[in-house]
């Protein structure tokens, strides 16, 4: 703001945004009153109520003090929906309920007693070393008696203790995900009565081709499927298509391809959801190199072979024939006398091709007999052959 002097003056504060606890990830369990030494035998245990897998590297706890800072853990891991943490140790046995850890951290000699005055845990969604007396928690339990030293809660707010001191020996467990605590007269740690979400696997159906099909090298196949999750809905354009011949060969619902090399591909659909959960089909798949080409040979009908040649030099009219294969030279490319040129007619039966079949290529091989004059292939160019069928 600025006066009618022209002098101006200003304030700011900082504010945190910080997730609210149905983030996911909460506390559920904490041992901090060992009945002897303290030395290893205090641990955390965390819980994911959220429907989605959590990458804990962006999280810490702290304990202790006035602002949870006096002992400050970095958490690391993905934490899948439902699936609990514990935090501590690095001493298992019965005295603190015999936990497996899934991350070693020895909160001895910060993570104290509460005695008359308050104490409690705080879950960050930030890293421990971002961590300052003015971050507020995602998710906090007070424990201990009056709160004199005004440790605040996930709402920002210094609240009087949510559970009272534990006895040694004893934990405090969360009871539901509104934030109901009790002390825990036996720890449970790697356990948890929170409902928090259930997470299944996708449904994966291969719908296109059938299992089992055969198809020949070249053709075009088509893959088609379908994945459903009961949490995410369908999810079908997120599946991957992989052969154990080919590797990757596609993705989505649906595609084709030409490309399958010859054998027999167990192609796979595979997808996973936002819980890090994955579902798959399979089927084979034949492809086939093709029938081999056949070659057959026909040798012409005599009887049936001929030719025609023009009228005069040029005219292109026909004048002469013969269609009986008369003659020591019934085939006769090129010029005659006078320059008369002859078109060859020859005869082939080619019924035993079967019907359907696809000709590819056709081979027309002359023998020569006898060459009056010039070669006509040097004077008149390459022999121009056309094939018809009977009609």
């Amino acid at each position: 703001m600025t006066d009618s002097g022209g002098l101006s003056g200003s304030d700011s504060i900082s504010v945190s945004v910080q997730a609210p606890v149905s983030f996911g990830v909460i506390l559920s369990e904490v041992f901090y009153d060992p009945a002897s030494t303290d030395d290893g035998l205090e641990w955390v245990e965390i819980f994911n109520a959220g429907s989605t897998a959590v990458d804990l590297s962006g999280f810490s706890l702290g304990n202790g003090g006035a602002a949870y800072t006096a002992s400050l853990v970095q958490l690391a891991g993905i934490l899948a929906p439902g699936q609990i943490y514990v935090v501590g140790g690095a001493t298992s046995n019965a005295s603190n309920g015999n936990p497996t850890f899934d991350q070693v951290f020895n909160f001895n000699p910060d993570f104290q007693n509460s005695g008359t005055t308050a104490d409690g845990v705080a879950l960050f969604n930030v890293a421990a070393g971002l961590v300052t007396s003015a971050t507020v928690p995602i998710d906090a339990v007070v424990y201990g008696g009056s709160n004199t030293n005004g440790l605040i809660d996930e709402t920002g707010t210094a609240n009087i203790p949510e559970v009272g001191d534990a006895p040694s020996g004893s934990s405090i467990e969360r009871l539901d995900l509104a934030g109901s605590w009790q002390a825990q007269g036996i720890p449970s740690p790697n356990t948890s009565p929170l409902g928090g979400f259930s997470n299944t696997a996708p449904v994966v159906t291969i719908t296109a081709p059938a299992d089992g099909s055969s198809s020949t090298t070249g053709d075009a196949v088509t893959f088609a499927g379908t994945a459903t999750d009961a949490e995410d809905g369908a999810i079908s354009a997120s599946l991957t298509w992989n052969s154990n011949l080919d590797g990757a060969l596609g993705s989505g619902a649906s595609f084709s391809t030409s490309a399958l090399t010859v054998g027999t591909h167990t192609v796979t659909a595979s997808v996973s959801d936002s819980g890090g959960l994955s579902g798959m089909d399979s089927i084979t798949v034949t492809v086939t190199g093709g029938a081999t080409p056949l070659t057959v040979t026909f040798t012409s009908i005599g009887a049936e072979d001929g030719w025609v040649r023009e009228s005069s030099e040029t005219s292109g009219v026909g004048g002469a024939r013969s269609s009986t294969g008369k003659g020591s030279r019934p085939i006769r490319p090129g010029d005659g006398k006078n320059d008369r040129q002859y078109k060859s007619i020859l005869s082939f039966d080619t019924s035993s091709i079967p019907t359907g079949a696809t000709v590819t290529a056709a081979t027309l091989r002359l023998r020569r007999g006898t060459v009056r004059g010039t070669n006509p292939f040097t004077i008149l160019g390459s022999c121009v052959v056309d094939v018809r069928s009977e009609e």
